[in-house]
């Protein structure tokens, strides 16, 4: 049951739990504001100062639909993804208020200093001015480095390039927030009075746990493997009509994109238009931080440029799945999307094929090499010549 707004101010957090905000009382009915007594409005909300973290604690909220800065919850692993408060055509990185906050934490983070961070609440918008709360969490991942947990990204607005931060949070294996911690939080930032145990491990370094959740057998529609809003489906279609004539170049393009994708993809091109097995490309994957001693894993792509109004058929996948051999994998690519029932072969057989449908493949496409309709066009124009 959602917790009511008269009584959020001595309520605890529960995971996945509805706050009611109040309408009737405009800003001032903010569920966030008077459960943790922040701000009422922004993506950072804290008390006291933010320059040197001299904060409590910090909410973290989001509406998980912006498509300009995409955070994301991974349920499946305790991850999430945060972006700043640059979200503007401010040509400099500010590291003010909230970006300097994710600045000092992960600095904090890096050189051992966990006592001075601060813990962060996430939530997420509901209806209304309701929120959910999905977590506690703590800067950077176990998987990734200190180069990769806070990196600042490039955008475009107006014609003008400009810089946020792009964050990972891990999110602790903590069901409840105690409202005596939060209390004793606002008395004294560095309370562990009431604190979660997973918090405390975290602090002082000690192995911890991720709140992770093993994911059902699930298979998206055709309407969650294509893009939502307009920029999305207009740099979906750039690509399209660029390569609709000439699939052996968007074969190209692929190998391209999925390079891009991950940093360990090497040695991957594209086969021969008359033989090639089956197969639209061949590379190697690395397994291991050290490149001359990693393991090498063969995978093999399958790309089709078709129309989003077009799925991908079970003859299209099963191409890809029966020339796989024994210790690869696949990755199968496409403009458009891949119907239910070769989706569902996939799922249910268990068949080693990651699966870029159009909605990934413009995810991809923004965060890794191209953020608007002009610099796509340029960049596929001078990388991708097309004999029209």
């Amino acid at each position: 049951m959602p917790i009511k707004f008269e009584y959020l101010d001595k309520s605890d957090l529960t995971i996945d739990e509805t706050y009611n905000g109040d309408v009737s009382l405009g800003s001032g009915g903010d569920p966030i504001c008077k459960i943790l007594k922040v701000q009422n409005s922004g993506g950072f909300r804290f008390i006291g100062k933010s320059k040197n973290l001299e904060i409590p604690y910090c909410a973290l909220y989001t509406t998980l639909s912006d498509p300009d800065w995409p955070d994301f919850i991974d349920t499946v692993n305790g991850m999430f993804v945060y972006y700043g408060d640059n979200k503007k055509s401010n040509p400099i990185l500010r590291t003010r208020g909230g970006n300097n906050i994710l600045q000092k934490s992960f600095e904090y983070l890096h050189s051992n200093m966990r006592k001075k961070i601060p813990p962060f609440f996430i939530f997420s918008r509901a209806n209304g001015r309701d929120v959910i709360f999905r977590g506690l969490a703590v800067p950077g991942f176990p998987s990734l480095s200190n180069t990769d947990d806070l990196v600042a990204i490039w955008s475009s607005k107006d014609n003008r390039r400009f810089q946020n931060y792009k964050a990972t949070f891990s999110i602790l294996d903590v069901n409840t927030i105690k409202r005596e911690w939060l209390d004793n939080l606002l008395k004294d930032k560095d309370s562990i009075d009431g604190a979660p145990s997973e918090w405390i491990k975290w602090k002082n370094n000690q192995k911890y746990r991720l709140l992770t959740a093993k994911p059902t057998r699930y298979y998206r529609k055709k309407e969650e493997q294509i893009p939502k809003n307009k920029n999305d489906l207009i740099l979906l279609e750039t690509v399209y009509n660029h390569f609709k004539n000439d699939p052996f170049e968007f074969e190209n393009f692929s190998c391209e994109i999925i390079k891009h994708m991950d940093k360990n993809v090497s040695d991957l091109n594209v086969t021969q238009k008359w033989k090639d097995g089956g197969r639209d490309g061949l590379g190697v994957y690395s397994i291991g931080n050290n490149s001359n001693h990693s393991l090498k894993v063969d995978f093999a792509i399958e790309a089709k440029c078709y129309d989003i109004k077009n799925g991908c058929n079970v003859k299209a996948s099963s191409r890809l799945i029966s020339r796989l051999r024994h210790r690869q994998f696949g990755i199968f690519i496409t403009t458009s999307y891949l119907n239910q029932q070769a989706y569902k072969e996939i799922i249910d057989d268990q068949h080693p094929v990651l699966i870029i449908s159009g909605i990934d493949l413009v995810e991809i496409i923004k965060t890794k090499y191209a953020s608007t309709k002009k610099e796509l066009e340029n960049k596929l124009n001078s990388e991708f010549f097309i004999d029209k």
